[in-house]
């Protein structure tokens, strides 16, 4: 390690203009009061539009058994639920998960602060912890992200986030979650990660670390 430590932040998103200076500034609100809060509450949004919609489907279907959209609706969740995931990430949904972590590393202020970026090997692979993991760990996408441009260049496009192989069950939940780069949290998965040279992100604690909690339901928040 290095003496000094030196800090990487995450410039703010570059906001198109219409033109004019008004139009900027139109621009500019439309993407800070809108656009970023939307695509930093998609890895949250994500777990609940996908029961909203299984739900809703199965509802309109036992409620309603001759309502076409019901039917189509309860196919559809089926169909994301069951096809095929793998491959690479399509570019539309890359340049997506792009712009999501650039918005939230600037709507928060994130930084990710390196002691030695020296010691890191784009060659080798990495095993990366951190905590806590609270009820969501909404770091884990913001900063280790695939995409995040917060990481170093040495890993950057090789970094993946380690979940419950549960969110790979949900449809919506599963797409997103794999074009964000997160993988399942199983031996298996971690080997062949490892194996490839890429780098992994985990958080020791887990899902179970949510159930010793403070009773109250106390927890530490800093707000923007």
């Amino acid at each position: 390690m290095t003496e000094g430590v030196a800090a990487k932040k995450q410039p703010a998103p570059a906001v198109a203009t219409t033109g004019g200076g008004g139009g900027g500034a139109l621009s500019h609100a439309l993407h800070e009061r809108v656009l970023a809060p939307l695509v930093c509450a998609s890895f949250v949004g994500a777990i609940l539009a996908s029961t909203l919609l299984c739900n809703a489907a199965v509802a309109a279907v036992l409620l309603w058994p001759r309502w076409a959209p019901g039917w189509t609706l309860l196919a559809l969740m089926a169909a994301l639920a069951l096809s095929p995931i793998g491959g690479d990430t399509p570019r539309w949904a890359a340049a997506y998960i792009s712009y999501a972590c650039r918005a939230a590393a600037g709507y928060f202020s994130a930084t990710l602060v390196l002691e030695d970026e020296g010691a890191i090997a784009a060659d080798r692979p990495y095993i990366i912890a951190l905590e806590p993991h609270s009820a969501l760990p909404t770091g884990v996408p913001v900063a280790f992200g695939t995409y995040s441009a917060l990481l170093p260049p040495s890993l950057q496009g090789r970094t993946h986030g380690l979940v419950s192989s549960v969110c790979f069950k949900f449809p919506i939940v599963r797409q997103l979650y794999r074009w964000w780069g997160f993988r399942p949290i199983t031996k298996g998965s971690m080997r062949r990660l490892l194996a490839a040279g890429r780098a992994v992100v985990l958080v020791p604690g887990g899902v179970q670390e949510c159930l010793v909690m403070e009773h109250e339901g106390v927890e530490v928040a800093f707000l923007r």
